[in-house]
Order: structure tokens, then sequence, then C-alpha cells
């Protein structure tokens, strides 16, 4: 959901409760607590009787986890609800209609790195599909069809519909015709982070799962090793040299099929 089709906050804000879970349930009062308001002036604020001031404009753009030019867009937006005459009222009207016809020129256009929010990172790393839907969307220029996405990885439509719901709101894929298509061409989890173990396992697991399946142009290679701390070292730099060589690799490459590469080294105990 993109903020820059919103000319009024209010609209925004009540879209973006709406697509919580539940609905929404319970998010007025999550947003009193944001603002360290009583619930009441939320309301008011929802019923057009009250403004957000510029303070608790920015403390809401960043619960929303706004980038940079969202915050401000949403900034202006409350100064152009709360002008007081004709003349500030113009000011941020000239603002937001020219940040509107620059959003319109990226249209399609995703940032290429996406940190998703903690709700979203809860989805998306609870299983393989979401990664592997959004990836198989960039393997066509004209984006991938629902049937087409079904077809290919033999998952219910039920499964799919709601995966591609969640996608398009994480701002991972863009839906145009009824065709999907990639947004946001990577995603990250921080170092460390408790949803890296689920991530890996996902995938591990995903693995395991299509061994009877591997043709010969695929490969599964496992093997113990006894070796010197120094060459262990020395072989770990070899496969993080590998890793950004597949990582450049995978830069310009034209996506046909979706692949996974699972690398694991490390010292027995």
């Amino acid at each position: 959901m993109s903020i820059f089709k919103f000319a009024d906050y209010r609209a925004y804000l009540k879209a973006q409760i709406q697509a919580q879970p539940k609905g929404g349930r319970g998010q007025m009062l999550k947003l009193a607590q944001v603002l360290n308001v009583h619930s009441t002036f939320v309301s008011l604020v929802f019923k057009n009787k009250r403004d957000l001031s510029a303070e608790q404009a920015i403390l809401m753009a960043r619960h929303f986890e706004l980038t940079e030019s969202e915050t401000e867009y949403f900034l202006n937006l409350v100064h152009y609800a709360r002008a007081g005459n004709a003349a500030l009222t113009s000011f941020y009207r000239a603002k937001i209609e020219l940040a509107q016809r620059a959003s319109r020129q990226m249209a399609a256009k995703f940032e290429h790195d996406r940190k998703l929010t903690s709700e979203q990172r809860q989805i998306f790393y609870s299983s393989w599909h979401y990664s592997a839907l959004r990836i198989y969307t960039s393997t066509d220029a004209n984006g991938r069809s629902l049937e087409e996405i079904c077809a290919y990885f033999k998952l219910q439509r039920g499964t799919v519909v709601a995966a591609l719901e969640f996608l398009s709101q994480a701002r991972l894929v863009i839906e145009e015709n009824g065709r999907f298509k990639v947004g946001a061409r990577r995603t990250f989890l921080e170092k460390n982070h408790p949803l890296l173990k689920c991530h890996h396992t996902n995938w591990r697991q995903k693995a395991l799962g299509q061994y009877e399946e591997l043709t010969d142009n695929e490969m599964m290679f496992t093997s113990t090793l006894s070796l010197s701390n120094s060459d262990f070292l020395a072989l770990r730099e070899h496969l993080a040299e590998l890793v950004k060589k597949a990582s450049d690799i995978m830069k310009d490459t034209q996506p046909e099929e979706v692949a996974c590469l699972n690398i694991d080294f490390f010292i027995v105990r």
C-alpha cells in the first residue's frame, strides 16, 4: 500500500489499520499508546474532529516504519489538513502533488532491499513458500498469474492467494492486471536475529524434501572432514568468496528458475 496514493492522512491511517491482522482490532488503542494520549483523542482524529500535531505525526510515522520520503509526505498531509489559510493550503497541496507525480514516475519501482516490520517478518519467515513465490514472480518480465504460481509449486489456491495478498501488502510483489511482479529484490535480517534459525530450517527441510527428485543438473553435497584450524579458516574464506561471487552473478542474471543455495560449514561438537 503506497502512501503516495492518499491525499488525506486520515484515509491513509484507516487503510493501514484495516490492513492489520484481524481487520485492525485493537489498533486504535495501540495508536493511543504510541501517541501517549487517551483513545478518545484518536477516535476524534479519525472522525475529522481533531488533527494530529506535527509531533504526533512523526510518532505515527515511526510506528508504521515509514521511510524518510514517506515520513516527509505524511507530515505534509498533516500540515495540509491543519493549514489555516488559503496560501498555506496551496503551499502544501503543491508539495503533495509534486511528491505524487514523482511517485507515479517510479511506479512499479520498489526499494532494492526491503526491511520488513516485526509482524511482517514473523509471517514471511514462517514458511519457505513466501520467499519462493516472491522470487518466482521475477522469472517472467510480464509477471506470473495466480494459476501459474499454483501450478508451478503445486500449492493449494487458498494458500497462494493468502501469500500473494501478504506479499503485496508488504511491497514484496506488485499486482498489475492480474499478474504479479517482484517488488523489492532482497529482504534481510540482522545478524543473529531469532528468525534466522527459522529461515535456515525452512529451506533445509525443503532441500531434504526434494532429495529424491534431484536431477543431474542439481546437486547436494555433504562431507565430514578432519582438518587443521588454519585450513578450516582458509576453506571458510573460500566459501565466503563463493557466496559473494554468487551474489554478484545474481545481480545481473535474467531470472528463469527459482533456486535455493544452502551452505553449512561448522565445527562438529
